[in-house]
């Protein structure tokens, strides 16, 4: 739908201050204000009938999930239900029959949110605040076994966190505050997992003028409001990451509020984080091109909720000409009180004028999520309850390992929604009110598949939106998710969703639309906007690095994930790779080698305890469920001695520690890289063995001991030659006889032609 030059937008024809006293009205109070979550949620009782993965619970009836567990505590704050929260694999669980020692408000910590990695994202007038958290740990009774980082606004303020070493018990309450600065209205608390997974029971952020034991806070600032408008790049710019706010000194054209364009915030990468109240909203994004007089020069994806709405998105073409005002607009569902909004260049640079997000009058209020080929019900990060598999005709149901592990989608990802599938030729006929709606489909090759191999189509209401899905073919691999979306219109009370055979579908999310569909609001009609693109491409979920004050050291965010190729060959290099590095390929000037990011995990299926190499990867990883394995990360600015390499030895995998390699046969020197990245770990704790396609070459590896008992020192690698005569190099960390008290780790390899 398109506006001639001149009109406005429908919404834009809404006075700019109507937006402005609800902001105000949310932040304005002659008293403090607080904000408090009783993060996770209950779930129900153990169920026989259900697999005995994942706890065998379900979530209620959905789609988006109900902690119920607002709880009002001894002191008088009013904790909420969980809300604002993303993560890596992130769920809850609860522990209501668990006494819980050292406090007066016990149900404060009976319910709790675990996972990879959590971000909880507050918009909060700026000023200075203080950070409290609360947690018990409630499945582990010895230290050591769960440990993670926290960042708040990005400052390091815990590494190797361990509830129980810091409580003195399991079962027992802690409570840690720290102190926080918001200065453009947005304050992220970040965790990470480092042994086993992050876990928080609560959170309250306070004033930091009000008294430090957190009574009397203020008033609760709930509920957010329903309306949002940010004029980006201005002085009221708000809730953003990344970027930096820009002007255009001429007028733009094709719109009644000139000065509402101009200001920009412009940069590779920028994300929106909004709190507002559950439920399904118009979203219009405002653009002006300020520098470029032809198409072409400036594209951009735009995100929400981590699902592509707009793609290689081109100001100039859709406006037809600079300085012209162009508004779009989509559609999105709330189903956690967080919208995350991102905008990413695929060609120079992004630029956002501004965003307005308001509720969807036509909404039908109705979403449907289906977790398919699935006996269970699955809840996602973002709040949402994938049901048990049903409204189905045809296909088969596919349920693979219920812990698989899952390449990032954005570097947001649900493990527990990509283990199971239908495959096949299907139908689906799910009921639902008349209406406009978006159909998202969440797919990851769970079978071992080449690009290539499943081909397959997919239509809505009886029209073909895709002709040719090839999911390895997408996204470079198995085991890795992406997201499809297509618009439907129901006038008769069913969407019908068919797959050809040979598909694969692991998730269905059927949600509310504008009556368009993500569409032109403001601009001369021209080049198409392509809002339903099939390739999304990998995402950094930090938008730009942020400097840190000086306190603590700050975790560098990392560029995004990318698949691993082996690097070029340099000097016999072969093969390099950065061991534990989830996030980006580390390039060693001093060794002259790409050493590339450690994202591929095995297939099961491989020998000598490690796993077969996914189709089209060159390398992957595994771990012998003998040992519990895991990641050590240290700050990016922590000093490695003995290198010039630091950032190659500041990420380690630990645990039965496997590699798998493809190559040719033929002879090969093998080097491994190591620093003892562990603190609490004293001479003779860590002894290894290393074995290479199932023959110990390297026996009793000892790390710390080669360094001089010196910590964070990088030792002399040890080189091995090799033969590999099956077409793989599989490489094993072993225990000794009887096993060390800390498990084997590696923190980087290479293979060069012999």
């Amino acid at each position: 739908m398109g506006h001639s030059g001149g009109q406005a937008a429908r919404s834009l024809r809404r006075p700019f201050a109507l937006a402005a006293l609800l902001l105000s009205s949310w932040f304005a109070s002659s008293t403090a204000q607080y904000i408090a979550l009783n993060c996770g949620g209950l779930t129900s009782a153990k169920n026989v009938n259900l697999p005995s993965y994942y706890g065998s619970v379900s979530y209620g009836l959905g789609p988006d999930y109900q902690g119920n567990n607002s709880y009002t505590a001894s002191d008088g704050t009013q904790y909420l239900a969980d809300a604002y929260y993303q993560g890596t694999s992130n769920h809850v669980t609860d522990y209501y029959d668990v006494p819980i020692a050292n406090t007066k408000d016990p149900k404060l910590y009976q319910t709790e949110r675990y996972g990879l990695d959590l971000y909880y994202e507050f918009n909060l007038p700026n000023g200075a605040y203080t950070v409290e958290m609360h947690f018990a740990e409630c499945l582990y009774q010895q230290r050591g076994q769960r440990q993670f980082y926290i960042l708040v606004q990005g400052v390091q303020v815990e590494d190797r966190f361990d509830i129980v070493a810091q409580a003195g018990a399991w079962n027992t309450a802690l409570v840690k505050q720290y102190s926080a600065t918001v200065t453009n209205s947005l304050l992220e608390i970040y965790m990470n997992s480092q042994v086993y997974e992050a876990q928080v029971c609560a959170i309250k952020v306070f004033p930091a003028s009000a008294s430090r034991d957190g009574s009397n806070p203020g008033s609760l600032l709930y509920p957010p409001p329903s309306q949002i408008r940010i004029d980006s790049g201005s002085s009221a710019d708000a809730y953003y990451q990344g970027g930096t706010a820009a002007a255009s000194p001429v007028a733009t054209t094709g719109t009644t509020l000139p000065t509402y364009f101009q200001t920009y915030r412009t940069g590779a990468n920028v994300v929106y984080y909004l709190n507002l109240p559950n439920g399904d909203y118009t979203v219009e994004f405002s653009f002006v091109e300020p520098q470029y007089s032809s198409a072409g020069q400036r594209k951009m994806d735009v995100y929400m909720q981590t699902v592509p709405v707009f793609r290689n998105l081109d100001i100039f073409a859709n406006a037809k000409g600079q300085n012209v005002a162009l508004v779009v607009a989509a559609a999105a569902h709330v189903p956690n009180g967080l919208l995350r909004i991102q905008f990413v260049a695929t060609q120079g640079t992004v630029v956002i004028s501004g965003i307005n997000v308001y509720p969807l009058t036509s909404s039908t209020n109705t979403q449907v999520a289906i977790n398919c080929g699935s006996p269970l019900d699955i809840l996602a990060g973002t709040g949402v309850i994938y049901t048990t598999d049903t409204y189905f005709s045809g296909g088969t149901a596919l349920v693979t390992q219920p812990y698989q592990v899952f390449l990032p989608y954005l570097n947001l990802w649900d493990d527990f929604l990509y283990v199971s599938a239908r495959i096949g030729a299907s139908v689906y006929t799910i009921p639902v009110p008349n209406g406009y709606y978006v159909v998202e489909f969440r797919l990851a090759e769970i079978e071992d598949k080449k690009a290539g191999e499943r081909v397959f189509s997919i239509a809505v209401q009886g029209q073909q939106v895709y002709s040719a899905v090839d999911i390895v073919g997408l996204t470079g691999g198995v085991i890795t998710p992406i997201i499809l979306t297509a618009p439907a219109v129901v006038t008769s009370g069913v969407v019908t969703i068919r797959f050809s055979d040979n598909a694969l579908i692991n998730g269905l999310y059927v949600r509310p639309s504008i009556p368009t569909g993500p569409s032109l609001l403001q601009g001369p009609a021209a080049a198409p906007v392509l809002p339903f693109a099939p390739v999304p491409a990998p995402l950094s979920r930090f938008p730009s690095p942020a400097p840190a004050p000086a306190p603590a050291p700050k975790l560098a965010p990392r560029p995004a994930p990318v698949p691993a190729p082996a690097p070029a060959p340099n000097s016999g290099v072969l093969l390099a790779i950065d061991i534990g590095e989830p996030d980006a390929n580390y390039t060693s000037t001093s060794m002259g080698m790409n050493f590339a990011a450690d994202v591929t995990p095995c297939l099961v299926g491989g020998q000598n305890g490690t796993g077969v190499v996914p189709v089209g990867r060159p390398f992957c990883w595994s771990n012998s469920g003998d040992i519990e394995g895991g990641l050590y990360r240290v700050p990016a600015n922590a000093p490695i001695a003995n290198t010039t390499d630091a950032t190659l030895y500041q990420t380690a995998r630990y645990g039965g520690v496997g590699f798998s390699i493809n190559l040719p046969n033929g002879f090969y020197n093998v080097t491994s890289y190591f620093a003892e990245l562990d603190r609490t770990v004293v001479l003779g704790d860590r002894v290894f063995h290393i074995a290479y396609n199932g023959v110990v070459l390297a026996p009793n590896v000892d790390p710390l001991a080669a360094a001089g008992g010196a910590l964070y020192t990088a030792i002399e690698p040890v080189v091995k030659k090799v033969t590999v005569t099956e077409g793989v190099l599989r490489i094993q960390l072993l225990p000794t006889l009887p096993p060390s008290k800390r498990p084997p780790f590696l923190s980087a390899l290479s293979v060069r032609a012999a």
